[in-house]
């Protein structure tokens, strides 16, 4: 009987270890979300936390708001559109991070060197996701569905959905100017080499800014020369000169023959050719900071 007795336990110890040494199989399923803790919201609790909402696209449908809590907590809209389902997040953030959720083997991945630093991913009439990158709010966006993708068509819901953000993110619109303003003293030295391009990139993105926010003229003004008293006396003066080169720029951008000069200058303009009322006051209220 002991004999027996041992001989069953050594079948079992010999089951368990076949079954610890058994691996999950691999598996092409994608895995969607985020890690917890997420927690149920309203848009007025993401307004009052973030300061800023997402805005429901004509015809859709809201589903849900979440939190999703971390070091850099995501605000998450959930909707349907025209048969579809929406992600909509966004999150403050130094440096770009996938926010999605979205994991899989992508058929078609577009990049655009924009205001925005746009990724768009897609698999043919299925999934697909849009990120959207503004380092100079400190802020990403991201709009994902599980059917139907359409690159234009997240293009469009996108720019609806996160317009409110991006115009109403904290202080973010001066914050913004002012890491233009760098920008141009880094980048931009007017009769050197190449300064004609780099002049006409620092032009555009402004322009671009200009007409995503629509900041008004006094306010560029105000930071400007907020911005110009903070630099020391040669700085300041090297600074004036590339104000002018830089309003110099915009003006031969938006002449005749101007996006000949943007197609050459390493920067995708988003919203040329800028018809945006405040977009040239804002150029000239550059100057009057003088």
């Amino acid at each position: 009987m002991k004999h027996i007795a041992k001989i069953f336990c050594l079948l079992l110890a010999l089951v368990l270890l076949a079954g610890c040494g058994r691996t999950a199989a691999p598996t092409n399923e994608p895995t969607t979300g985020m890690p917890n803790p997420q927690k149920e919201s309203s848009e007025s609790e993401i307004l009052t936390r973030f300061g800023t909402v997402m805005r429901l696209p004509e015809g859709g449908l809201v589903d849900d708001y979440f939190i999703i809590e971390g070091e850099n907590s995501v605000a998450e809209m959930r909707f349907t559109l025209n048969g579809s389902n929406y992600i909509a997040r966004f999150m403050p953030a130094a440096e770009y991070a996938d926010i999605s959720g979205m994991h899989y083997e992508w058929q078609h991945t577009e990049t655009a060197n924009d205001l925005y630093n746009t990724t768009l991913r897609y698999n043919d009439g299925a999934q697909g996701v849009i990120d959207l990158f503004d380092a100079h709010l400190g802020l990403i966006c991201s709009l994902s569905t599980d059917s139907g993708a359409d690159p234009d068509t997240l293009r469009s819901v996108a720019k609806e959905v996160f317009s409110p953000v991006t115009d109403g993110f904290g202080s973010g619109r001066v914050d913004g100017l002012n890491a233009l303003l760098d920008d141009v003293r880094e980048h931009y030295f007017p009769g050197t080499a190449g300064s004609s391009l780099s002049g006409a990139a620092c032009a555009a993105k402004l322009a671009d800014y200009f007409a995503e926010t629509g900041i008004d003229p006094d306010s560029v003004s105000t930071a400007v020369t907020t911005y110009t008293a903070a630099l020391e006396d040669e700085e300041r003066v090297l600074f004036e000169q590339q104000l002018d080169g830089v309003v110099s720029s915009f003006t031969a951008i938006t002449a005749e023959g101007g996006e000949g000069i943007l197609a050459d200058c390493g920067y995708e303009a988003a919203r040329y050719p800028w018809t945006e009322e405040n977009v040239s006051d804002c150029f000239v209220a550059m100057l009057g900071s003088d």
